[in-house]
């Protein structure tokens, strides 16, 4: 299980991040509750792919089970399974975000910072996960983040925000 808090910024904060990586988010619903989500995160230093089913909120908790796509694979296969990957991700119907991720260390705390493109340029959401529930409960908000929680708000969820047909209103809320 894997529990966060979410927050809606009005704006980016003037902050110095340890990094920033761009991710394209596609989902697939299996019912009302369960998903399948495919990640791309080109980040430099590290270009990954992973495959995450995920369960039905309860409070800050989500199930999720997560794997990267290309384990085990070895580099000489990997261009004929990303070709494969990318071919299913450009057909049929599917939902999909890209943002940016960027990341910023406040002690031992990572804090995400998702900036939105497409459709959904303008919404920013800074989140913070651990598989501690206390922990998270506990945590301190910085000032930069602290005006709108949305955690237990399920517009804001990615998966949600992937199936907006006309996201616009989101970011005047």
């Amino acid at each position: 299980m894997t529990f966060e808090r979410r927050f809606r910024l009005d704006k980016l904060p003037p902050l110095t991040f340890s990094k920033s990586v761009k991710i394209r988010q596609v989902y697939w619903r299996l019912d009302s509750s369960w998903s399948i989500r495919i990640r791309q995160e080109d980040d430099p230093g590290d270009y990954r792919h992973t495959i995450t089913i995920k369960g039905p909120r309860s409070g800050s908790g989500r199930p999720e089970i997560r794997t990267a796509i290309f384990d085990g694979i070895a580099p000489i296969d990997r261009a004929a399974s990303l070709e494969i990957l990318n071919n299913l991700l450009g057909s049929g119907k599917h939902h999909s975000i890209d943002k940016t991720r960027h990341y910023y260390e406040i002690g031992a705390v990572t804090w995400e910072i998702d900036e939105f493109h497409g459709p959904h340029k303008g919404l920013l959401i800074a989140e913070v996960h651990s598989q501690d529930e206390s922990f998270i409960e506990s945590i301190e908000v910085p000032a930069w983040a602290a005006h709108y929680e949305v955690t237990a708000d399920p517009v804001y969820n990615n998966e949600n925000l992937a199936y907006e047909d006309d996201p616009t209103w989101i970011r005047e809320k």
